[in-house]
């Protein structure tokens, strides 16, 4: 047990260099150039999934306790999108053969999370705007990565009780890039699955993205994850046994048995949400927040109303 615990703690800042690597890969993407008809738009944090058909899909109203039991994410089953953008951005300094044989060592690259339970307790919008008047820090961090620009946006608070029943300490941060305390978790709705989305246009004027429907319903759609709101609205707790190297405090600490209050926020353009309003207007009843389990291609869908 006090191993786990210390690989968790020092594997913590290899979790961020990943986190960071996967999110240069949607900001070489969705960076917009010339406008390519009148309803082009950035669409930075929105994703359509990796192609894999979910054949199981395990609903839970909302309030109702989901049992989310050793679910498999990692880096193997989003390689096939992410391969190029992860030697564009590794380098010479970071081959990326060295890379993935690494994440393969430390049990990354296809990761099994500990079993868990989580109850939505509450979700609300507020206005992009709103939330950096909070939050000033919101778009200083080193990641590099920043999603839709917050004038444009609405960012939907999930606020979420979570309880480790598992054997072992749950420590760390979210997220399927890179070993972390728990899974990733997108914002997902049906409705997206006719939202048209007219060419994005790269940096380099190429088209990166061609008309088409903003999530095809595949494991991983949805809005992703806002990491850099994360971490500024969660208190960082003490992580037990850390290693010295390591991070010494993380927003994720569970012994197995203990329970803990945590809010997901997921950023989205106001142009993917003018059927549902935005902002305090949004019609959250349409929404949920969801989880894969690549392994079974089963989704976890927790609705927020």
């Amino acid at each position: 047990m006090q191993s786990k615990r210390t690989q968790r703690a020092a594997l913590g800042a290899v979790s961020l260099v990943v986190v960071a690597l996967a999110m240069g890969w949607f900001v070489g993407r969705y960076i917009p150039g010339t406008p390519h008809g009148p309803e082009s738009v950035l669409l930075s944090g929105m994703y359509d999934g990796n192609g894999t058909a979910v054949e199981q899909v395990v609903e839970y109203p909302f309030n109702d306790q989901a049992r989310l039991e050793k679910i498999v994410q990692g880096v193997a089953f989003t390689w096939e999108e992410d391969r190029y953008s992860a030697i564009d951005e590794t380098g010479d300094a970071f081959p990326v053969d060295e890379y993935i044989e690494h994440l393969k060592q430390t049990g990354d690259w296809e990761y099994e999370y500990p079993s868990f339970e989580m109850r939505i307790d509450e979700a609300r919008a507020v206005s992009g705007s709103a939330f950096a008047e909070l939050h000033p820090d919101y778009y200083n961090w080193d990641f590099g990565y920043q999603p839709t620009p917050f004038q444009d946006s609405t960012i939907v608070l999930v606020s979420a009780t979570v309880t480790n029943t598992s054997d072992e300490t749950i420590s760390g941060s979210i997220g399927s890039f890179g070993r972390a305390a728990l899974p990733n978790f997108w914002l997902w709705t049906d409705t997206w699955a006719d939202f048209p989305v007219e060419a994005i246009i790269l940096e380099s004027g190429e088209t990166g993205w061609e008309a088409g429907p903003l999530s095809d319903g595949s494991l991983g759609s949805g809005a992703t994850f806002d990491f850099n709101a994360f971490h500024l609205i969660n208190e960082y707790l003490p992580l037990n046994d850390p290693a010295p190297e390591g991070p010494q405090t993380a927003p994720i600490s569970l012994e197995p048995g203990e329970m803990q209050t945590l809010v997901l926020p997921f950023t989205v353009a106001n142009k993917a949400l003018e059927n549902g309003g935005t902002g305090k207007n949004l019609d959250l009843s349409r929404f949920c927040i969801q989880t894969v389990d690549y392994r079974t291609a089963t989704a976890y869908r927790l609705e927020l109303k």
